[in-house]
């Protein structure tokens, strides 16, 4: 025996369960959705840091060559052929080297690196300006000077 049914109530029959079944897909939606935008977040920000370690990285491989070859003693000319990645954050860089030190720039951010290389400056003219389409690049020291090209 059924229970009396009570005035002025309808009985839902198959309402109650489409509602259900399109309240659970809504929430799953909602669910993909956060998710996905989480993860791009988190692979933008992991992106950065992996271009700020390898454009920092690239300055220091770079600087230690620069240094190397200025510091060579017994000989007043010196050449160093450097091998480097040909991109930093997926695109290719640019190294610059002046007196107030060097600059390795992503092309496509512009996010920059620098290195003082200490002293350096106030030994030797510090100049030249290369990217990193080649793989590698060249140090030429010549008395009291030090070029990149």
């Amino acid at each position: 025996m059924s229970a009396p049914r009570q005035p002025g109530r309808k009985r839902l029959k198959g309402q109650s369960l489409v509602f259900e079944q399109v309240m659970l897909f809504t929430i799953g939606v909602a669910i993909l959705v956060i998710c996905v935008s989480i993860f791009t977040i988190y692979q933008g920000y992991f992106l950065g840091v992996g271009e700020t370690n390898q454009l920092d990285q690239a300055t220091e491989w770079v600087a230690a060559h620069i240094v190397e070859a200025a510091l060579t003693s017994g000989s007043t000319t010196a050449t160093l052929e450097i091998p480097v990645p040909r991109t930093v954050g997926n695109a290719v860089y640019q190294v610059t080297l002046s007196s107030q030190g060097l600059v390795v720039e992503n092309l496509l951010t512009g996010a920059q690196s620098r290195s003082t290389l200490a002293t350096l400056n106030q030994t030797f003219q510090l100049s030249g300006t290369v990217t990193s389409v080649n793989g590698r690049i060249i140090v030429k020291k010549d008395g009291n000077q030090v070029i990149l090209s």
